[in-house]
């Protein structure tokens, strides 16, 4: 009996947060995520800072309560998009980033 075969599943992480056109963060996290899911034919799941956190990325909380919110990119560069507290379905071809008010570490 053959096992069905599943497609890699990656997490992509940095400590830039999600791509800011205004400032230039991260321009690259998320059209690597679709060349992965693209070329590749992988599952990718992005989880990111909710904002710049590349000056602390030695530091982690304690005792901190660290909240998310889900982020659906809607522009090429994914610098703009839908916010949303809970995450919801995604249509065909979305992607849906994690953003954590957390440090890095």
């Amino acid at each position: 009996m053959s096992t069905p075969s599943r497609k890699p599943r990656v997490l992509i992480v940095n400590d830039d947060g999600v791509p800011t056109p205004a400032s230039g963060h991260s321009p690259f996290v998320y059209p690597f995520a679709r060349a992965v899911e693209r070329v590749l034919g992988w599952e990718v799941k992005v989880v990111v800072p909710a904002g710049q956190q590349s000056w602390k990325g030695k530091s982690y909380n304690i005792s901190q309560e660290i909240k998310g919110e889900y982020f659906y990119p809607t522009s090429q560069d994914g610098s703009e998009g839908e916010r949303t507290e809970l995450p919801r379905e995604t249509k065909e071809g979305e992607m849906e980033i994690i953003l954590l008010d957390g440090t890095p570490g």
